[in-house]
């Protein structure tokens, strides 16, 4: 049975909705709109053109320690299910191979540029002295610590923009090679299923 509709359809509140366009087209506005993660697969990351040490976390699992003065560069992509010129919010994931007793404090510095397609990539900022606590932590912990929210000024903030960086692990507080890396990620809000054209919501 084919059914023909010529409105929109909202549902919600008047603030906070899902709409349905005449063609199907769904979007949400509001509280709504949902989060995301754009990733970086830790099987790219590289620290100039060596990888990182890939070490055996657990029981023939390997993956890659994050040492002291260790820096990865990487390049993210932003989906088109996005939310355009919404904050964005990085964080990374931390695993500590070994039990540690008393304070723990790994010390990571992000610093990142973010560019439109069409735009061109401004001066790098920084968020520096970033500490995640593995204080009295169990073996094979499960740590997540976020960097300072990004909001997109002009130029950044749009569906196939991309932002490069570098994060480093600082050589203070807890230096031992015990440190591994989950991931890095960025949250991202959503308030689509994707693009109605190719490059632009």
């Amino acid at each position: 049975m084919n059914v023909t509709i010529s409105n929109k359809a909202k549902f919600g509140t008047e603030a906070n909705y899902t709409e349905f366009a005449s063609d199907g087209t769904m979007k949400a506005m509001g509280n709504a709109t949902t989060f995301d993660d754009s990733m970086v697969p830790p099987t790219v990351f590289r620290t100039g053109g060596t990888a990182l040490t890939l070490a055996e976390l657990v029981s023939g699992i390997y993956m890659h320690r994050f040492d002291t003065t260790d820096e990865i560069q990487f390049s993210v992509q932003f989906p088109h299910t996005m939310k355009v010129n919404s904050v964005i919010y990085p964080h990374i994931h931390l695993i500590n191979k070994d039990a540690i007793t008393g304070a723990a404090n790994v010390t990571f510095s992000f610093v990142w540029t973010w560019a439109n397609i069409g735009s061109s990539f401004p001066a790098v900022t920084s968020d520096n002295n970033v500490v995640t606590s593995f204080a009295d932590a169990d073996a094979l912990s499960h740590k997540v610590k976020a960097f300072a929210a990004i909001t997109p000024t002009t130029g950044q903030g749009n569906i196939s923009s991309i932002l490069i960086g570098k994060l480093t692990r600082e050589n203070t507080g807890y230096t031992a090679n015990n440190i591994f890396l989950g991931g890095f990620d960025i949250h991202i809000e959503v308030d689509t299923l994707g693009s109605a054209l190719e490059y632009t919501k």
